[in-house]
């Protein structure tokens, strides 16, 4: 049996609830240390998830930011930085082969010449989206402990999957004569 798409679930389930997890340690005043173990916890799950260095490296640093400093914006700041890394890998895939025409192409094979056009535009779209997301994220860290673990937790995940949901009936509409 392969447990790999059951731990992919599982580290999915726990990023998600990781918002959820420092508002309630804030909120019932414990260690700053059960702080620290939740964001290590969900730099690993990130970084066995994905693989993605770049994203273990920034995380590993904002933990020893928050570890010297004991200032729990740095373990809010998580999110943010987090959206920011995932925006600048689709930016810096415009350089070369956008994102998302690697993806259509992992999942259909070679796009058309109009599946290449519409990739690099929706990787440009994904680009905007994600540095909105991140800017608004960054504005959370500021404010209440609640609204953060609202935004972070539950509501930028809404804005990730209507995101999704839009890209598709547009991919579906624009290549709809596309073979």
């Amino acid at each position: 049996m392969n447990s790999k798409p059951l731990i992919k679930a599982l580290g999915t389930i726990l990023m998600v609830c990781y918002p959820f997890a420092i508002y309630y340690v804030i909120k019932n005043e414990y260690s700053f240390s059960i702080i620290l173990g939740i964001l290590f916890v969900a730099i690993l799950i990130g970084y066995f998830l994905n693989r993605q260095k770049l994203l273990f490296c920034f995380g590993f640093l904002i933990l020893s930011i928050a570890f010297i400093l004991r200032d729990i914006a740095y373990v809010k700041a998580y999110p943010v930085i987090m959206n920011c890394s995932v925006a600048t890998l689709f930016a810096i895939s415009l350089l070369k082969k956008p994102f998302v025409q690697v993806i259509g192409e992992n999942m259909k094979g070679k796009l058309s010449e109009k599946g290449i056009v519409y990739a690099k535009k929706a990787t440009y779209a994904w680009v905007i989206f994600m540095y909105a997301l991140t800017g608004i994220s960054c504005i959370t860290v500021f404010l209440s402990t609640e609204i953060w673990a609202l935004f972070n937790g539950l509501i930028s995940y809404i804005l990730i999957g209507l995101m999704f949901a839009a890209e598709f009936v547009v991919r579906r509409k624009v290549l709809k004569n596309d073979s």
